[in-house]
């Protein structure tokens, strides 16, 4: 895994919502990682909503030589040399997150005020609800000191919004996934859901494993259960499931 200035990991992963994500004719799409992409406001608000940009301009040779300045951007520095990377990409962060093109605040230094910590106010700018069974659900203003994300729902799914955080009136949520064993007449299958079942399984494989995107759920269990109206993944894990349409999948809410 590389780290650094250029700190970006292509992951491959298989498509299963085909009729709403835009993929390659073999189902497989990849995600571009870049800094700041889980943690600052401007690198979520990014990978929210641009993402389709940067994995293209990582796919474009030309483009990619100049990937510094996508992990520039996204932790604080200046977003103009977006423009002679990506034009599309400088473009979508202009539209849809203008405060990554705000005037950057002057880093405190030596003059700066001691706060002490029981002063320093809420540990995120976002606020988000405590992480429960059925997961937390963030709003980008407000301030909190819940964390929502994936560790904080034990490495579940987290979706946002389009527009998330630099809209409002958007909103971010996370998910536990768990597996239980049940029987699902004739067959012993193993069923996952987005929530917390208590069993401690995250992980479900058998012959065949099915999931349906909109329900959140997964299951595994012989070849011939069959899949229905459900997408076949090679296993049932939080890395299988995929937000709805209108939303984008992020590694944290909060920020």
């Amino acid at each position: 895994m590389l780290t650094g200035e250029v700190a970006r990991r292509l992951i491959t992963v298989a498509t299963v919502a085909s009729l709403w994500l835009a993929c390659t004719p073999s189902g497989l799409g990849q995600t571009c990682h870049f800094s700041g992409d889980d943690s600052s406001p401007c690198g979520i608000c990014i990978a929210a909503n641009c993402q389709t940009q940067v994995n293209a301009c990582c796919g474009n040779d030309d483009c990619a030589s100049e990937l510094a300045t996508i992990d520039a951007c996204a932790t604080g520095s200046s977003c103009s040399g977006l423009t002679s990377t990506s034009a599309d990409l400088a473009t979508c962060v202009a539209s849809s997150c203008a405060m990554c093109n705000e005037a950057r605040a002057p880093d405190a230094g030596s003059d700066a005020e001691d706060v002490d910590a029981h002063d320093a106010g809420p540990r995120f700018t976002s606020n988000c609800s405590t992480p429960t069974s059925t997961g937390c659900i963030c709003s980008p203003k407000g301030g909190g000191s819940d964390e929502c994300s994936e560790a904080a729902v034990n490495g579940g799914l987290c979706c946002a919004d389009r527009g998330w955080p630099e809209a409002g009136d958007t909103l971010c949520s996370c998910e536990p996934f768990t597996c239980e064993q049940v029987f699902d007449s004739p067959f012993v299958t193993l069923r996952c859901e987005l929530r917390d079942l208590h069993t401690g399984i995250t992980e479900g494989t058998g012959a065949l494993c099915c999931i349906n995107v909109f329900l959140g759920s997964c299951r595994c269990g012989p070849s011939d259960m069959g899949c229905n109206d459900e997408d076949v993944v090679p296993r049932c894990n939080a890395q299988a499931m995929r937000c709805i349409s209108s939303r984008s999948r992020v590694k944290t809410c909060s920020f």
